[in-house]
């Protein structure tokens, strides 16, 4: 009977500590103590990670729509003062060419005196119907008159004036 007790109780706390040792849950681990070692192969699947473990990169997915603009930002602090410009045109005149009855195709200027600078100019005529064919400054590269062109053609004789408009320093 002693022996029969004995294999029971030998057969019983086998089992017990076969089935205690097969338990081992995470609360009995402590942290960093498992390996790769402790794992079997093949053995956890990616569900037993819970989104910790990642696989490589996809692709970049396409551009997605612009989104809403955003409120204005608060206006910025004043600049500093900057330099102090060029004088803009003063003593402005306008000189006038001498009236002349003109060859049927011409060019007639009227010029600035010295120191001027021209910064435009017109034409009219007085007399006759000529096809004015150009209008524009002359000199290089400072302006200093006014050019104006025509054709008559085989009508009487033109009285034009040319004026330009001159500035002085």
């Amino acid at each position: 009977m002693v022996v029969a007790l004995l294999a029971l109780f030998v057969s019983l706390t086998g089992t017990a500590v076969a089935t205690t040792s097969a338990l081992i849950t995470g609360r009995q681990v402590a942290d960093g103590s498992l390996t790769g070692r402790d794992v079997k192969n093949k053995s956890l699947t990616p569900a037993d990670f819970k989104g910790a473990v990642r696989g490589p990169a996809g692709p970049p997915g396409a551009q997605g729509a612009q989104g809403p603009q955003g409120t204005q930002g608060a206006q910025g602090a004043q600049g500093t003062k900057g330099d102090r410009g060029d004088p803009g045109l003063t003593n402005l005149i306008i000189r006038f060419s001498d009236r002349t009855s003109v060859n049927p195709s011409d060019i007639h200027t009227a010029f600035c005196a010295a120191n001027e600078q021209a910064t435009g100019g017109g034409w009219w005529v007085q007399a006759g119907d000529p096809k004015v064919t150009l209008t524009e400054p002359t000199g290089n590269p400072v302006p200093v008159g006014w050019n104006v062109r025509w054709d008559r053609g085989p009508v009487s004789p033109v009285t034009i004036r040319v004026w330009v408009i001159c500035s002085r320093p």
